[in-house]
């Protein structure tokens, strides 16, 4: 548990210092109690499901934003490092590579890969020599249950694949819907890539943490899933809009966040979050990760207005 909390604040603290970027860590805690308290509440549900399940998801989480902040200072081994810790725990963050496409700096793939090896095949060898065998077993009897359908999930399991699953009936043959999730990350990936990938190399370390977010919030939407504490990584977006609204109250009030369009898009989307999480027989989850996902790419181009961005004050100029 202690493990959990300090990855949630080292999250925190390690995102929001890429708007605030001469900032202590310990300055950054004590001067945002309330945005941490923000952050707490718009996750609560997935919090709750974390620490009841015993989950690692925060742990994830962790490693996910090192992969971020090693990547952004050149350093391949050990972005490709922390990626592939948090691949090799759950698949899901490895579409987080795409962000080398921005970054151009291909060796760290080949890292990720030869770590992923390591982690997932040498060392569970080293330890049990039957594990090629649990992993057999998992992959010819586990997987075709997992991805078959998603009948029994419903709206439940709330990514796109799953939704089109239940609405209507399909049954796939394993290695097509893992063709289907893989053309749908790259349909979400497309937009993302198109508005920052001329702007990215002259940009701030603001606009490319949400750039990072942008690609986080397609997580949920590809890989089919079945708990709210798969979400966690949604953490990461959500920084990005906290600090949005920040920007936003401290340049017109309060009540200019129920005025701004984008605004009330991201309210509208953190309040199905959790209506979503009570109603899970519901499509409100789904939608509000749509809302999340598109909200981030128009967040991209009001970020995008000026290339050398340095204070989230200045998407309001």
């Amino acid at each position: 548990s202690a493990g959990l909390y300090a990855s949630f604040f080292f999250a925190f603290v390690t995102s929001w210092r890429q708007f605030h970027r001469h900032t202590s860590a310990l300055s950054i805690i004590r001067k945002n109690i309330f945005p941490i308290a923000l952050l707490v509440v718009m996750v609560h549900p997935l919090m709750q499901d974390e620490f009841l399940n015993g989950q690692l998801n925060l742990f994830i989480l962790a490693a996910t934003v090192a992969f971020f902040v090693f990547a952004d200072r050149n350093q391949d081994f050990l972005a490709a490092l922390f990626l592939a810790i948090a691949a090799s725990i759950k698949i899901a963050p490895a579409l987080c590579l795409l962000y080398v496409l921005f970054t151009r700096r291909y060796r760290m793939i080949l890292y990720f890969v030869l770590l992923v090896a390591v982690f997932t095949v040498a060392l569970p060898l080293i330890v049990n020599h039957r594990a090629i065998d649990y992993y057999s077993y998992f992959i010819a009897t586990v997987m075709p249950q997992i991805t078959g359908s998603d009948f029994k999930g419903g709206f439940r399991s709330f990514s796109v694949i799953s939704t089109l699953s239940y609405v209507f009936k399909i049954v796939w043959y394993p290695p097509l819907k893992i063709a289907a999730v893989a053309l749908l990350a790259i349909g979400l990936f497309s937009p993302i890539y198109l508005k920052a990938r001329m702007r990215f190399g002259n940009s701030s370390s603001g606009f490319r943490f949400i750039t990072f977010g942008a690609i986080v919030s397609i997580l949920p939407l590809t890989f089919p899933m079945s708990e709210a504490h798969h979400l966690l990584l949604q953490i990461v977006p959500f920084i990005s809009i906290i600090v949005y609204w920040y920007s936003i109250a401290e340049s017109g009030g309060i009540g200019r966040l129920f005025r701004v369009p984008l605004s009330i898009l991201f309210l509208v989307s953190a309040l199905g979050y959790q209506i979503g999480h009570g109603l899970k027989d519901t499509p409100i989850r789904l939608l509000s990760l749509i809302g999340v996902y598109v909200g981030m790419i128009l967040l991209m181009s009001r970020y995008a207005r000026s290339t050398a961005i340095e204070s989230p004050h200045d998407v309001n100029r």
